[in-house]
Order: structure tokens, then C-alpha cells, then sequence
């Protein structure tokens, strides 16, 4: 199986990149090239020299959701069968291309263990072996309310991506719950392993943050699900309500400051644990009050 680890660069990853490139680096298996879309990143050759696998670069500056349906096209066309996401900011069990690679011959995706460290953090937190057992399965509905796909837990058989992901707007926030709802939806599973893992760094920069819940990550929680159903119904009418439902809070919590304290403190009454991405961000009758 051609296989390929794919990832963005762009500034302010400097001082994260020796971890990410000693983790692929220190894999059992480097059977495997490394595709980069460089948005920016100044000196970048001079981290590429070392590494035990062929490396390809392109440049090209666009937003975060354009540059990955790019790398996934130039991927295609350089006759990859199956990709590794990873994202430069995080670093990887030494097994997990060796882990995904074996199980991506029996299954077409296949999500790992998340590991958060970093910022506000006082010991490694593993987050989705509170939810997921070995080899289970998901499918669309389960990541309904929630994601638990990143592009950095994720690796992919690219035979199996529908084209349908190319109309995923430039400017969505969420591109990888769009983009594997949309896989899901298309009849593909998930199947979860934890014998790989992915260190997933908590910092400011995040777009989500499973460990931390501010008022304007709420708010920006609320705004993500409403454009991500908003999406969804275009091609799914089960994501009707949701859309017109999320539509409606984000307004009344936009203008009635009361309401907005009252539902940040309720969200975060009931954060008692590592949730998944986006799933503490419930309607107001859902929350414990």
C-alpha cells in the first residue's frame, strides 16, 4: 500500500516542529513520504534534511479548510492509496503508521487514541478511550452532536473519500467534522484503536479545546455547530432542526448578556469530564440547570 503522511505548516509552528518531525522520524515503520503544503513557513528546508523518508513540499496560502482539500487532491494525483493526517503542532506513538497502516488493509478509516498535554494541563489526559473501545465502530449518527475525528488521529484509504468534500466552503471553521461526516454519510465506518496514539498539544492557538471552556469558546462552539448543520442540510434533512435550533441560540445568546452568563455557567456545571469536540455545546433544554 502507497501510504502518505500529510500535514499544513504554516508560522508560529516553529518551535513545535522538532517534536513532530523526531515522532515520524522514530516510527517502526517509515515506509512511508511525507506531503507538506507550507503556508508560509520560513525555513522550513532546513528541518527536512535528516528525516529517514522522502519528503514533498508544496507552497500555497490559502484558509485552513482550502489547503486541506488541496493536499487531499495532490495527494490523489500522485497515486497515494492511503493517508496519515497529522498536524505539525502534535507528535505521534513511535507505532502509529506501523498500527493504522496494518488496519487500514482490513478497514477504510481508522481513528487513535488522543492524548492532551500542554497548557492548563497538569498530567496527560487520554480522551477518547473514555468513550471508545478497541476495533468500535462509528458511523454517521454517532457523530452527530460531537466529533471525535481529527486531522490528527485520523488515517484514510483515499479510494474511499466521496467528492462531495470538495464543497466544503473555504471559510468553515470545522473542516474535519465536516469532512468525515460527510465520509460517514457516505457509507463508510470508523473503527477506533488505542495501541496508537496521538499526542494532541493543548495551547492558545487551538481552534477547540477539550480541557478548557470559556465564554467566547462556548460562543464560538455554538457558532461552529450552527454552520456545520447549516452544511449538512444542504445534502441530510435530519440536520433541518438542528441548524434552525443552533440558529436561534447563538442570536439569543448574541443579545441577552443575562442569558449568555447563565448558559456558559450551565455548560460548564456539566463539563465534568474530557468531552469530545464540540459535544459540551448543547440547546438550552439539554442543560442541567
Amino acid at each position: 500500500m502507497k501510504i502518505a503522511v500529510f500535514s499544513v505548516v504554516y508560522p508560529g509552528l516553529e518551535k513545535y516542529l522538532p517534536d513532530f518531525f523526531n515522532s515520524l522520524s522514530n516510527q517502526t515503520d517509515v515506509g512511508f513520504e511525507l506531503f507538506l503544503i507550507n503556508d508560509g513557513l520560513e525555513g522550513l528546508g532546513g528541518s527536512l534534511g535528516k528525516l529517514p523518508f522522502p519528503v514533498r513540499v508544496k507552497d500555497s496560502k490559502d484558509s485552513p479548510s482550502a489547503l486541506r482539500k488541496r493536499g487531499i487532491n495532490w495527494l490523489m494525483n500522485e497515486g497515494i492509496e492511503a493517508v496519515v493526517f497529522a498536524d505539525a503542532d502534535d507528535y505521534f506513538s513511535e507505532n502509529r503508521v506501523e498500527i493504522v497502516k496494518r488496519l487500514l488493509l482490513k478497514n477504510n478509516l481508522v481513528y487513535n487514541e488522543l492524548i492532551l498535554f500542554g497548557e492548563q494541563l497538569h498530567s496527560p489526559l487520554p480522551m477518547l478511550t473514555n468513550f471508545y473501545k478497541e476495533n468500535e465502530e462509528i458511523t454517521a449518527k454517532d457523530l452527530v452532536s460531537y466529533n471525535c475525528l481529527g486531522l490528527s488521529n485520523t488515517s484514510i484509504r483515499l479510494d474511499k473519500i466521496p467528492e462531495k468534500i470538495m464543497e466544503i466552503p473555504d471559510n468553515q471553521i470545522a473542516f474535519d467534522w465536516d469532512f468525515f461526516s460527510l465520509i460517514l454519510h457516505s457509507g463508510i465506518s470508523a473503527f477506533f484503536t488505542g495501541k496508537a496514539k496521538t499526542w494532541y498539544r493543548q495551547h492558545e492557538k487551538n481552534i477547540a479545546s477539550p480541557s478548557s471552556l470559556k465564554d467566547e469558546q462556548i460562543l464560538r462552539g455554538i457558532h461552529i455547530k450552527r454552520d456545520h448543520y447549516c452544511l449538512m442540510s444542504q445534502w441530510y434533512e435530519e440536520y433541518n432542526d438542528l441548524e434552525k435550533e443552533f440558529r436561534k441560540l447563538l442570536t439569543r445568546l448574541k443579545t441577552d448578556d443575562l442569558m449568555k452568563k447563565k448558559y456558559c455557567n450551565a455548560v460548564r456545571k456539566q463539563f465534568s469530564h474530557i468531552q469530545r469536540w464540540w459535544e459540551p455545546m448543547k440547546l438550552i433544554d439539554e442543560l442541567i440547570w
